[in-house]
């Protein structure tokens, strides 16, 4: 099998009220959307889905009674048709702040998640850790999804020195935050799983003292072609000759 592979994610959006995330570019039919959406620790819906549903162990929180220190991460998924539209987040309260993300290469049909784990960190520093998992099918893609609150700057990096030693090639996809309302910021990062089984926490370090919440996600990628048995095929070249 081939693993699920990044394409693209459409620009990083942060309101104060409603807010629409666009997509990526190259989006194909089959490819699966990941919405990342975070708040300070205020519940995130979608008042026009689209086809988006939140996924399975979302929304994972850092809470705070201070919403400059709170925050929370809430993700949604859907698989690309062709024709669907874009979503619309309802307003949270403080803000919310959210980017889409396209992964070609995933199962075309059912939950692509193979399993999902979230985590949060409600101590403010600048070493991040996101608890890992234990994938069940080989060849995943491990998505790495984490939000963080108050930054002290507008569209600036804060993440960096992603490392987890169970996933190769480890790639920082996007990392970038805002000021409107209370900030946050927020980090999509890929990892490879070619075998199934345990893989430990991804750390990394962060610019600013903050509190934070992940996501990891293991996309499960299309499975090989289904072969008849070795007696229907020995028929078929039978028939065949």
């Amino acid at each position: 099998m081939a693993l699920p592979a990044y394409r693209s994610s459409g620009a990083r959006v942060a309101s104060i009220t409603t807010a629409t995330p666009l997509g990526g570019a190259g989006l194909a039919v089959n490819d699966v959307e990941l919405l990342q959406v975070e708040s300070a620790d205020e519940a995130v819906t979608l008042s026009t889905a689209n086809g988006f549903a939140e996924i399975t162990g979302s929304p994972a929180s850092a809470p705070n009674a201070d919403l400059l220190i709170a925050t929370r991460i809430t993700v949604f998924w859907r698989r690309w048709d062709g024709v669907q539209g874009d979503p619309v987040i309802a307003d949270a309260g403080n803000h919310v702040h959210a980017q889409r993300h396209a992964f070609s290469g995933v199962i075309t049909s059912g939950d692509p998640q193979n399993i999902t784990v979230g985590s949060a960190e409600t101590v403010e520093d600048t070493s991040g850790s996101a608890t890992g998992g234990t994938t069940t099918v080989d060849d995943c893609l491990v998505v790495l999804l984490a939000v963080s609150a108050k930054p002290d700057a507008a569209d600036a990096p804060r993440y960096s020195a992603e490392t987890n030693a169970d996933l190769a090639n480890i790639i920082e996809q996007q990392d970038g935050s805002t000021n409107i309302g209370n900030g946050g910021a927020m980090m999509m990062t890929t990892g490879e799983r070619a075998t199934a089984g345990a893989f430990g926490a991804t750390t990394y370090t962060h610019t600013t003292l903050t509190y934070k919440a992940h996501l990891q996600v293991a996309l499960k990628p299309v499975p090989p072609a289904a072969f008849p048995p070795p007696s229907r095929r020995r028929e078929a070249t039978l028939v065949r000759m």
